[in-house]
């Protein structure tokens, strides 16, 4: 557990098994690596830095306490599967998120609903898991989108392509699309025993 605020211009890369706490205010500016295995504990809103979070292998990151945090970081998001956790104060990801030209990102959340409020960019396909997600940046990524189980929901002001989405839904979790912004859907959607559920003001089509 590392409590006093961290400075610098590297990167810190965490790597292996185990836990690491970052409780900190960190100004470091070289980005946060997550290179797989054990688990990043964050206990504050700048826990990762200024930099850019970069998954390079799969891991786990989860709030240190049952406050609320927003963490403004950009995330630049790898082919891997990346596991999070909420809390009951509530988690936001606030900064542009930037998926791959190819592949598939995933996004698996154990506990709680995660919202990502930065804008998703980018041409992999993503999939997204676990006990809930909310979108509500107005996203511009384009390829397939997957909810493999729980809920995503678009809400507030959120869009998926800029209010235009033509890539595929496969959907055998819960889409539910509570945005306040009109949305045209004019991919292929499928998936069995998937739930579409339209429950804001904006227009769905």
């Amino acid at each position: 557990t590392v409590n006093i605020p961290i400075n610098g211009t590297g990167p810190i890369q965490k790597t292996g098994g185990g836990t690491t706490a970052f409780n900190g205010n960190n100004t470091f500016t070289g980005g946060f690596q997550i290179d797989g295995g054990g688990a990043v504990n964050f206990g504050n809103n700048n826990a990762f830095g200024t930099g850019t979070i970069l998954w390079q292998l799969g891991g786990f990151i989860q709030p240190s306490t049952t406050s609320a945090f927003t963490i403004g970081n950009t995330v630049q998001h790898t082919n891997v599967v990346e596991t999070y956790a909420g809390n009951s104060g509530g988690v936001t990801f606030s900064g542009p998120q930037h998926l791959a030209t190819s592949g598939t990102t995933t996004l698996n959340n154990i506990v709680g609903t995660i919202t990502i409020s930065g804008a998703i960019d980018g041409a992999a396909a993503l999939a997204v898991k676990g006990t809930g997600w909310t979108f509500t940046g107005v996203n511009t990524f384009s390829s397939v989108l997957t909810i493999t189980s729980g809920t995503l929901t678009i809400g507030v002001a959120g869009s998926l392509h800029s209010g235009n989405y033509a890539g595929a839904i496969a959907d055998t979790g819960t889409f539910t699309y509570a945005s306040s912004a009109s949305q045209t859907l004019s991919g292929i959607i499928s998936g069995t025993a998937g739930k579409l559920n339209q429950n804001g003001p904006g227009t769905l089509t």
